[in-house]
């Protein structure tokens, strides 16, 4: 996770995975406006992993601000790596939003070999 934006309300996570029937292991909650002209996406649950809490505020994926579930779901199903920039829960802050040019993370700083990785295993040479 890396601090971005204005603060230390927004972080980015970059996630990326081997295949697309590898799941990305994170869910959301979608919850719509009284008007019903836009979305708000929270975390589902806490990931340590990635610095995320359980209702943080999905501000960007992959450097686009989304309004609808279906553009959330499509692009966790059609894409290799995910950039997720986070608000975190129950900040007040109500200032500029990070510039999405600031949540773009190109291919070539994501070390490659990574994606060829499906298994591995530890052996102990030292006998």
């Amino acid at each position: 996770p890396m601090k971005i934006g204005p603060g230390q309300d927004f972080h980015m996570v970059r996630i990326v995975r081997a295949s697309l029937d590898q799941p990305f292991g994170i869910n959301f909650d979608a919850s719509e406006s009284r008007h019903g002209g836009s979305t708000t996406f929270l975390a589902a649950a806490d990931y340590p992993y990635l610095s995320v809490k359980r209702r943080d505020r999905l501000v960007s994926l992959n450097g686009k601000q989304l309004s609808r579930a279906a553009d959330v779901t499509e692009a966790l199903e059609n894409a290799l790596s995910i950039t997720l920039v986070f608000q975190r829960r129950g900040s007040q802050f109500h200032g500029p939003q990070p510039r999405l040019s600031d949540c773009r993370v190109p291919m070539s700083e994501v070390n490659r070999s990574l994606l060829s990785v499906t298994s591995a295993s530890v052996i102990n040479r030292k006998r």
